[in-house]
């Protein structure tokens, strides 16, 4: 996995528009499986490319078909996170409650078995 990680990362940090990059792999906080990771690809500043990060990842995605064994799933993300959880979706909804019954959901939640937390995935 770490060889297939490097390859990808090498091909990565080719692309003109590229900065620096991050790579972690096996299971952690986010990752569930040994033979999974995430790469964070940082840009040099938009006023120094001529592409937007949705351009450049339609680049790097035909540079990085040739990569045997691996494949990388690219989303752009903002500079500003608000919250502090990583997600493998680019959208994540959720909601927290110590005492569904004061809840917006009313009565009709606490009825409803929760093992942990309630999460809406979209």
């Amino acid at each position: 996995m770490a060889a297939r990680q490097q390859a990808l990362a090498k091909v990565i940090l080719q692309d003109p528009a590229v900065e620096s990059l991050s790579s972690f792999i096996g299971v952690d906080g986010t990752n569930v499986t040994l033979n999974s990771g995430r790469m964070m690809i940082n840009l040099i500043p938009k006023n120094k490319r001529n592409l937007d990060a949705s351009g450049v990842i339609r680049r790097l995605q035909k540079s990085l078909a040739a990569t045997e064994g691996i494949t990388l799933y690219m989303q752009p993300v903002q500079d500003l996170t608000i919250e502090d959880k990583v997600s493998r979706t680019q959208y994540q909804f959720t909601l927290e409650c110590a005492d569904l019954t004061n809840s917006a959901f009313g009565p009709a939640a606490s009825s409803i078995a929760f093992p942990t937390r309630l999460i809406l995935m979209m």
